[in-house]
């Protein structure tokens, strides 16, 4: 007979748990709830629906919707005792609940009938209560948890060795049924399970779509405006299912596009781990079209770690040294700020009162000095319509990035590989670790001669590129542009070269007029001026007076002896002195491309004046 409650009204909390998204698109959701209406109705409980839990796509195998989802909250909900004593929580059937092994899943119902929380299922209308285990109950519930851990246990085996065919179909040159890139057009024979490699095509308006993405992310385009771009521009547009949203390109489909190595025809398996898509076995290439040289999506992967955790977003692109300009007093970041006529470089640490004093730079002059001097920048491969000769050094310096990113990942792979070595107590098992290392080095070897040569080259193409005086009139034009696109592509090609920019917004806080102090550490640059005024005197006969040098020392430790030192990624560091400032660095007056500086030093017949009248 059912279980019918003719006397006091309980509350009814009902569980909903689906784990596919078949589940999702069908019936699952609206049947468990009509279900669990119906019941509560029946038997003259309360519903309560302001805490409707419902767990979509969350496995009860391996126990996501415990730590995760809404049966996890409703569990801690229990033991605060913000849920009454005496209440229901309803399911369709107790594999809803848990698909774990035994001892966890045992662990769940513990948990809420020990708090006094009955547990009803639907299907075969049974309360599970302390009372009722204790009176024969015990045994159907135990048999019934263990009957879903193993069907859920004998799906998961059938779906490993069904994997592990696929990838060996794939090994051996075929394919089974499975969801293709949706740029990929996939043409069956005659053979129902198979599909041949040849008969994989890259549909050709999406190839270019992909191939202006790549191009646009590599210029420092963010996903969100190559979104914008592509649905101006691009011939060929995902299907809704593609995206999981409307049509059109959006940027979440933009970056699964970015981060998928079948744009390079590779076809990598993946298991999921924890929640989370883990590659699994070695990649098999030329699998699908090769539509992205392997060189350029490695040099985007190595752009997305690099800007890990600096995201943001891009809007009018005013400061062009995001995450790359420190204070250079606390090695805070300089936060760009403006007041509507002009704009500032404030430490950002000084601003919330943490560890410096406030001190600003003007915006303007840091950018303008820092392009300026920067002897690596290469304004025609930002500004549009670049010539022939730049497209083909763009082309060879995209190579050379990601051969080099694709190195980094072969040596932290080639890492990995070593550590399971040693770990590894299963000598067939370390035997093909090491063949993999083998296969890996080899490779390195291959990417290292190749590299040599695109350097080669591009250093014999660069030489010829242009003259000192057209470099300086495309910088002109650059630093003009405010366009957002234009500006992005900027920064992106700063970070290509910069490490990092240390703002010295009130010079050296720690100079001397004479000698060196080893004990307190200060900047050598006090003797380096010391030293400089002295051959001054002995050689022009300037006749310096007393206490002029210690004039000039405190003057540099103003904002009057501010500098920017510019970190290359080569390991050169050099001091842009700005305009009007009385500070020592250097000046890029060259031939282009060769890399000379001249020195920069304060004028000082204009300080000695200055000086003479202060007195």
């Amino acid at each position: 007979m059912p279980n019918v409650n003719l006397t006091k009204p309980r509350r009814v909390y009902s569980y909903i748990r689906f784990s596919t998204p078949e589940q999702a698109m069908g019936d699952s959701e609206r049947r468990q709830l009509d279900m669990a209406k119906s019941w509560a109705a029946r038997n003259n409980h309360v519903l309560d629906e302001s805490l409707r839990m419902t767990d979509r796509g969350l496995s009860g195998y391996h126990g996501t919707h415990r730590k995760k989802g809404a049966l996890g909250r409703f569990l801690k909900m229990v033991e605060a005792g913000q849920i009454p004593p005496g209440s229901i929580l309803l399911v369709e059937s107790i594999d809803r609940l848990s698909r774990e092994e035994f001892i966890t899943s045992f662990d769940t119902v513990k948990a809420l009938l020990s708090n006094d929380i009955t547990i009803h299922t639907l299907d075969d209308d049974t309360d599970y209560t302390k009372e009722s285990l204790s009176k024969g109950l015990s045994w159907k519930l135990f048999g019934k948890v263990e009957s879903a851990h193993e069907s859920s246990q004998r799906r998961s085996d059938l779906g490993k060795a069904n994997w592990e065919k696929k990838r060996k179909d794939a090994l051996d040159g075929k394919i089974t049924a499975r969801r293709d890139p949706a740029w990929i057009k996939t043409v069956k024979n005659k053979d129902k399970r198979y599909v041949e490699i040849e008969s994989l095509n890259a549909i050709p308006e999406a190839a270019d779509a992909i191939r202006m993405i790549f191009d646009l992310k590599r210029k420092g385009i963010g996903k969100d405006s190559i979104a914008r771009i592509l649905n101006e521009k691009a011939a060929w547009t995902p299907p809704p299912n593609a995206n999981s949203k409307s049509e059109g390109w959006h940027g979440c489909y933009i970056q699964k596009i970015l981060k998928n190595p079948a744009v390079m025809g590779v076809l990598q398996f993946y298991r999921k781990v924890k929640g989370k898509r883990i590659p699994v076995g070695n990649p098999i290439p030329d699998y699908y079209p090769k539509i992205i040289e392997p060189g350029l999506f490695h040099s985007v992967q190595s752009t997305y770690k690099e800007n890990k955790g600096t995201g943001g977003r891009n809007g009018k692109v005013r400061n062009l040294f995001p995450n790359i300009i420190k204070c250079a007093y606390c090695g805070g970041a300089m936060a760009y700020k403006g007041d509507g006529r002009h704009s500032y470089l404030v430490c950002d640490n000084a601003r919330r009162g943490v560890k410096c004093k406030i001190h600003s730079v003007r915006y303007d002059e840091v950018e303008s000095s820092i392009l300026d001097n920067c002897h690596k920048l290469q304004p025609v491969q930002v500004l549009p319509n670049p010539d022939e000769q730049s497209m083909l050094i763009y082309a060879i310096q995209q190579r050379i990035e990601g051969m080099e990113a694709e190195l980094r990942d072969i040596a932290e792979r080639i890492g990995n590989f070593v550590n399971a070595v040693g770990e590894s107590k299963s000598p067939s098992a370390r035997e093909k670790y090491e063949e993999k290392i083998t296969e890996l080095e080899g490779r390195q070897v291959e990417i290292k001669k190749a590299l040599e040569n695109d350097r080669q080259t591009f250093d014999k193409e660069q030489k010829s590129l242009q003259s000192f005086t057209n470099w300086k009139h495309d910088l002109e034009t650059l630093k003009e542009a405010r366009d957002p696109i234009t500006r992005l592509k900027i920064r992106a090609h700063l970070r290509r070269f910069i490490e990092k920019i240390d703002v010295f917004s009130v010079g050296h806080i720690k100079m001397y007029s004479r000698g060196y102090d080893k004990e307190k550490r200060h900047s050598g640059d006090g003797e380096f001026l010391a030293f400089t005024l002295d051959a001054l005197n002995d050689e022009y006969n300037l006749d310096l007076p007393k206490g002029f040098l210690e004039y000039v020392t405190e003057r540099r430790m103003s904002k009057k002896g501010r500098f920017y030192r510019v970190h290359f990624k080569t390991g050169k560091i050099i001091d842009v002195v700005p305009p009007g400032s009385i500070a020592s660095g250097k000046k890029l007056i060259c031939t282009f491309p060769k890399t000379k500086w001249n020195d920069i030093m304060p004028d000082v017949e204009k300080l000695l004046q200055e000086f003479r009248a202060s007195k």
